[in-house]
């Protein structure tokens, strides 16, 4: 049991000065060329220490993780062309030009 919990430690430490380290390397600190490169190494050693149903579990959970990034990104992505000032140009019948600014419109039906 005392090796086991002196092996959570030195784990847990490892992966505090790990993540410290790749932080200071995005910011541009460090001489990594990659980063992501260093995360998908530790990545693939702790996914190889999984028996078989452990290693579903993980894979299940990564393709979730990985659609709802892609789904959050590609929602920040369109909300850009959804500005609130686009969608009060459409709520009030006025098109928006693709620059952001409105386009002319036609008069209200009232003041024809």
């Amino acid at each position: 049991m005392r090796d086991l919990a002196r092996s959570m430690m030195r784990c847990s430490w490892a992966l505090a000065v790990f993540g410290a380290r790749q932080t200071f390397g995005l910011a541009g600190g460090a001489g990594d060329a990659s980063p992501g490169r260093s995360l998908d190494a530790v990545t693939f050693a702790a996914e190889e220490q999984l028996d078989p149903m452990s290693r579903g579990i993980y894979r299940t959970g990564d393709r979730l993780q990985e659609g709802l990034f892609d789904l959050v990104s590609d929602l920040a992505a369109a909300g850009a062309a959804w500005s609130p000032r686009r969608l009060m140009d459409l709520a009030a019948g006025r098109a928006a030009r693709p620059d952001g600014a409105p386009s002319a419109s036609p008069p209200p039906a009232w003041e024809e």
